[in-house]
């Protein structure tokens, strides 16, 4: 029986010490993780601390050698749409981009990365309309909702004007929007180098365009190719004049100027073309040696095929959007595209955040934009 007592007594003190270990090591973990917690608070205090301190000095602090806050350089250089500014001088050349990198480097060193929201100003789009008679019927549909189109326009920060090419075939120009909001915004497109067909060499026209104004959008109405498509017409397809010129001077032109190109098809119809009488006389008069033309073959190749070729080409190399307007209604079309302008990209300074990375902390900056009164620019600092 004393054995046995014995035993008892022994596992009852290993029971009690491995109780007091489990109790040490418990207490232990939790102090352990009451460390770790308190670590956690007080590094994201100490984030927090650099974060308010960045702001405030990013906000109100001057920049050696001028008048303003690294925000206020900021504000000029998005409303100049340039981040190197020259203010003159005794102040000179200034980098904002840099001065912008350098200063959230010196606080975050790699682990930064800040995104401005640039405010949409006034952008410039124009229209290019071809002035053949073959149009008027989706140009009239467009000029009956003209007040209507400038309006989604107006509301949008979109100025727009109308550009009508001039040549000999011309059927129509600006006096089809007289009466309209849209006519003192509508001219001839003159002071450009055009082919002799001009009124529907569209491809020179966004040549002249993109290099004479700040444009963000250019709309092309239209139903032949951009140096017309009546040497194609009533030559069987053998000759397609100035085509392939006129045509790379607008695609190289809208690449090199960033400008989104939205093109619009009229409704032609081969059946149309081959039967017309006024078709065959203008082949005839123009092109005597290839007659008789035009006939079924040539109206689909050079008057459907090869004009829906270029115009998705162009508009999907430019950034736009291509239309056929025998499946949309003109006016439908060209509010389409108004509404999906394409609105200026944020500006992005820093490093790209890390997907890893689970603690990302994300603080929103209003900068003061010197454009508008009382108006402010949403950007964000994030961190990790």
């Amino acid at each position: 029986m004393s054995s046995k007592g014995q035993t008892l007594e022994i596992l009852e003190i290993l029971f009690l010490l491995v109780g007091i270990a489990t109790v040490l090591l418990i207490v232990h973990f939790r102090q352990v993780n009451i460390n770790e917690s308190q670590k956690e608070l007080l590094a994201r205090e100490h984030l927090y601390n650099r974060v308010s301190d960045a702001i405030l000095v990013f906000q109100s602090s001057k920049i050696y050698g001028t008048e303003k806050s690294l925000a206020s350089l900021l504000s000029d250089a998005i409303n100049n749409e340039d981040l190197t500014i020259n203010y003159g001088k005794g102040y000179g050349e200034i980098n904002v981009s840099k001065l912008v990198s350098e200063f959230f480097e010196n606080y975050f060193g790699k682990n930064w990365r800040f995104v401005v929201y640039v405010p949409r100003g006034w952008v410039n789009v124009s229209f290019i309309l071809d002035t053949s008679g073959s149009l008027s019927d989706e140009v009239n549909i467009i000029k009956d909702k003209i007040e209507e189109i400038n309006l989604i326009a107006l509301k949008k920060k979109i100025k727009l004007n109308i550009y009508t090419l001039k040549g000999r075939g011309s059927s129509w120009g600006c006096e089809i929007f007289r009466g309209t909001s849209v006519e003192g915004a509508c001219s001839w497109l003159s002071g450009c180098q055009l082919l002799e067909q001009t009124e529907e060499d569209w491809g020179n026209g966004i040549k002249c365009l993109t290099e004479k104004l700040n444009l963000t959008a250019l709309i092309i109405i239209t139903d032949e190719l951009s140096s017309g498509s009546d040497v194609c017409l009533c030559t069987n397809g053998n000759l397609m004049g100035n085509f392939t010129q006129s045509f790379g001077n607008a695609l190289t032109a809208c690449k090199s100027k960033n400008v989104s190109v939205f093109t619009l098809k009229g409704n032609f119809s081969a059946e149309e073309c081959a039967n017309n009488v006024r078709w065959k006389e203008w082949c005839k008069f123009y092109y005597l040696n290839f007659y008789p033309q035009p006939h079924q073959k040539s109206c689909e190749l050079c008057g459907i095929e090869k004009v829906v070729e270029s115009l998705q080409k162009i508009s999907k190399e430019c950034g736009g959007k291509y239309f056929d307007l025998s499946l949309t209604n003109p006016d439908e079309a060209v509010k389409e595209i108004i509404k999906i302008i394409p609105s200026k990209p944020p500006i992005i300074f820093g490093h790209e955040v890390p997907i890893s990375r689970k603690e990302i902390y994300t603080f929103q900056i209003k900068i003061p934009f010197s454009n508008y009164e009382g108006e402010t620019i949403s950007s964000e600092l994030i961190v990790w």
